[in-house]
């Protein structure tokens, strides 16, 4: 009963301590993270051409369906001959662009704002009161010690101890096993 006690404890600890993170997951990534994640490797925001055409005002070049099935499937628009895309397959040596089928529609409506932040940005320092950890924290970010590298060392921490805690009673189990059995036998001697 005392082990049960014990390994309940345990899962509830683990909970506990894994419960910001299983929040900070529910929560829909930012646009700058999706950017990031999905685009920064080929795109800039005013910045110049990279792999790909810098993204500035993007949305005042194209229409937003347009870049929605450009995003989804750029292969699709080319082999329908669109004029736009057969256009910047053409500008960019017919590279053809990742295509991101996976996002949802959501997530690349949430890249699309971050984009027209990005090429537009109203806030300056002096207008932005708010110190940067408030902000990361707004931003969905979990702050240090809700970290999943943190979360995960602990939960690895809170695992390890409670093998060392079932070896070391296994273990005082089998010497006094032991003990009891080379006191039985100890006449034979």
């Amino acid at each position: 009963m005392n082990r049960v006690n014990f390994f309940g404890a345990l899962i509830f600890a683990l909970y506990v301590i894994s419960f910001p993170q299983i929040i900070h997951a529910a929560v829909e990534p930012d646009g700058k993270t999706l950017f990031k994640d999905n685009c920064k490797s080929c795109h800039t925001i005013g910045n110049g051409k990279m792999v790909g055409p810098d993204l500035k005002d993007i949305d005042k070049k194209r229409s937003e369906a347009w870049l929605f099935k450009w995003i989804k499937s750029s292969k699709s628009l080319i082999e329908a001959n669109d004029p736009e895309a057969v256009a910047l397959f053409e500008e960019y040596n017919k590279v053809p662009m990742l295509e991101f089928p996976a996002l949802s529609d959501s997530n690349i409506r949430t890249i699309m704002d971050y984009i027209k932040s990005a090429s537009n940005p109203i806030v300056t320092e002096a207008s932005d009161p708010v110190p940067q950890q408030v902000n990361q924290a707004k931003s969905g970010q979990a702050p240090g010690w809700f970290s999943l590298p943190f979360n995960l060392l602990l939960g690895l921490i809170t695992i390890l101890l409670f093998v060392i805690y079932s070896l070391s009673r296994l273990v005082k189990q089998l010497v006094r096993q032991l003990n009891n059995a080379y006191i039985d036998n100890r006449s034979f001697f």
